[in-house]
């Protein structure tokens, strides 16, 4: 797997984050307004990544408050509805994630800043392999994973993608549905040593392949 280049969005929306102001179509956006953006989600996504790379235990993560802090949080209540926010959304995928134990992967080193950037861990049992796909670029990426280092046979699993439009993306009480969560189950023909991946533009996904039946000898 190779890493992506960085992309310019990045160090742009730092600077408008410097700035104090988001430019858009329609009113200015402040900075406030900016760590609701779906590229404000994935750059947390980005950050737990990197703990996770650290190893050790982390026993608990905080995104500044848990509810109602003007869409610096993850959880927001207005009147009429509750609704998670872009970061909401990553940490109920992350904190419910099977993986626990990262792996090396051969010729690669994701770095916290990498716009496309992939990592791989078994869960607490060292049976289900975890695959965690960051793309915050505006294309689709395409991975292809080597799996026969690990001497085992998967026979399938589950995905998870979480998805958006662009990074300026958010959501509203009245908007639900523009952060889009989709699952699907995924294909590994019994023996395949290659398991092949898309991971959409602006989306955080998760694979969990199955619990390996048998160890190649």
């Amino acid at each position: 797997v190779t890493a992506a280049p960085k992309v310019q969005w990045h160090r742009d929306m730092s600077a408008y984050l410097d700035a104090g102001l988001m430019p858009r179509q329609g009113p200015v956006w402040t900075k406030k307004g900016a760590m609701r953006t779906w590229g404000y989600a994935l750059s947390l996504a980005s950050n737990i990544l990197a703990f996770q790379r650290e190893g050790g235990t982390a026993k608990f993560l905080c995104f500044n408050n848990l509810a109602n802090t003007m869409g610096q949080s993850c959880i927001e209540t207005p009147k009429d509805d509750a609704v998670l926010t872009g970061p909401g959304y990553i940490f109920e995928l992350m904190s419910r994630s099977p993986a626990a134990w990262p792996l090396e992967i051969e010729r690669y080193q994701a770095v916290r800043t990498d716009t496309v950037q992939v990592q791989t861990a078994w869960d607490a049992k060292r049976a289900n392999l975890v695959i965690h796909m960051l793309n915050r670029g505006p294309t689709d990426a395409r991975f292809e994973f080597d799996l026969s280092a690990l001497g085992c046979i998967f026979t399938g699993g589950e995905q998870v993608c979480l998805s958006a439009a662009d990074t300026l993306t958010v959501e509203t009480a009245k908007s639900l549905g523009n952060i889009r969560r989709t699952e699907k189950q995924v294909e590994q023909p019994t023996g395949a040593d290659v398991l092949r991946l898309n991971a959409p533009k602006f989306s955080l996904t998760e694979v969990t392949l199955r619990e390996r039946t048998e160890t190649k000898e």
